[in-house]
C-alpha cells in the first residue's frame, strides 16, 4: 500500500477531541524544534491551514505528523482539532513515510530530524530501497551518509543541542559519542562556549586525549584541571 492510498482511504478530515490525542506517544516524532509562539498566532489569525494526521489506536489518536500543530491548539485551550485520520490496516512503513513527508514538505530538516528519519526507516532496510526511499522523501542521499546520521539522534541531549545551534559538526559530535557521557556533554559545553571552528575542536579533542593517555588519566580529570580552567575561563 502507498503513502497516498494510506490517506485517500482515511475516513478523512475529522473533527476530534484534544483530549481524545495521546500526545505523550512520541513514536512518528521528527520535529526538533519546541516554540509554539508563531505557530499559536498563525493559527488565532488564519486558522489551521494544514490539519494534523492522526492514527487511531484502541480509544485514543496517536500523532503520525503535526505533533507541534496539536500543542498549539492545547496551548492556545482549544478543545477541538480537524485532523486527517489514517487507515487503521496499513503497513508501519506507510505511516513513518507519511510522518517524514509531512515534516519535510513543509521544511528543510535538520541534522536531527534527518536522523530521528532513518533511524524510524533503517529496520525496513532490507525490505526497502533505502536510499531511493530516504531520497524520494527529501532526505539526504547515499548509504555512507545515511549510516553516519543514522548515529546522531542516539547522542546526548547536550551534544544534540549544540548540533542544532551549529556550535558543533557531524563529525566532531560522532567522536563525541564514542567517548563517556559526561565526557563528551563537558567538550560539548567547551566548544559551545569558545565558538571554534571544526579544525580547532579537532586539535583540542585530539591533545586531551594524548594528554589522558600520556599522564594515564581519565579525559574528565584532564578537562577539570586548574590551568586548564583558567585558560578556559579567561574572557580573552
Amino acid at each position: 500500500m502507498t503513502t497516498n492510498k494510506v490517506l485517500s482511504q482515511s475516513h478523512g478530515i475529522e473533527t476530534v477531541a484534544i483530549s481524545d490525542i495521546d500526545s505523550e506517544d512520541k513514536t512518528y516524532q521528527i520535529t526538533t524544534k519546541i516554540s509554539l509562539s508563531d505557530l499559536t498566532g498563525s493559527i488565532t489569525q488564519v486558522g489551521l491551514i494544514s490539519p494534523p494526521i492522526l492514527k487511531h489506536v484502541n480509544s485514543k489518536y496517536i500523532i503520525i505528523g503535526g505533533f507541534r500543530r496539536v500543542a498549539a491548539f492545547k496551548d492556545l485551550g482549544l478543545r477541538l482539532i480537524k485532523a486527517r485520520v489514517t487507515d487503521q490496516d496499513a503497513d508501519e512503513i506507510e505511516y513513518i513515510k507519511i510522518a517524514i513527508a509531512d515534516n519535510s514538505m513543509q521544511r528543510p530538516l535538520n541534522l536531527i530530524e534527518q536522523s530521528r528519519s532513518i533511524k524510524m526507516l533503517w529496520p525496513f532496510k532490507d525490505t526497502i530501497n533505502l536510499a531511493k526511499t530516504a531520497s524520494m522523501l527529501g532526505l539526504p542521499e547515499g548509504e555512507p551518509y545515511i549510516k553516519k546520521i543514522r548515529k546522531i539522534c542516539d547522542l546526548i541531549p547536550m551534544i544534540q543541542k549544540s548540533i542544532i545551534e551549529g556550535s558543533i559538526s557531524m563529525p566532531i559530535a560522532l567522536e563525541l559519542g564514542r567517548l563517556k557521557r559526561d565526557e563528551g556533554a563537558i567538550f560539548s559545553k567547551l566548544f559551545n562556549d569558545l565558538k571554534l571552528g571544526t579544525n580547532k575542536q579537532r586539535e583540542i579533542l585530539t591533545l586531551v586525549k594524548e594528554i589522558s593517555l600520556r599522564e594515564d588519566v581519565p579525559i574528565r580529570k584532564v578537562l577539570e584541571q586548574d590551568r586548564l580552567g583558567e585558560i578556559l575561563n579567561n574572557e580573552e
